[in-house]
């Protein structure tokens, strides 16, 4: 079921494709990938802890709208998190003088 769902770069989360992927995802265990506790799905959508489906690969970073690249997050993780996928390290910038 790891259907790759064609949608715009800049269309972003919106139209069929992705409410197919939100219901897909909904059907999953409704854990947080991120922190691991449970989501509660009666929380009110704006809710900090409430569902949201996040991506196992930043869209910005060549995720795609698949279900197999979707997951079930709080939406603080899911907002906390950016565009940094898992595992990524950050590297420290090099200065081009000391101050």
């Amino acid at each position: 079921m790891s259907e790759v769902v064609d949608v715009a770069r800049w269309q972003g989360r919106k139209g069929r494709p992705w409410r197919r992927v939100v219901a897909a995802t909904k059907k999953q265990p409704p854990v947080c990938h991120r922190c691991g506790l449970q989501i509660d799905m009666t929380l009110p959508p704006n809710h900090r802890m409430s569902y949201t489906t996040g991506h196992r690969r930043a869209r910005s970073r060549g995720g795609v709208a698949s279900v197999a690249n979707a997951r079930p997050e709080h939406r603080k993780c899911n907002s906390g998190a950016g565009d940094d996928s898992p595992g990524r390290r950050t590297q420290a910038f090099r200065r081009s003088q000391e101050w």
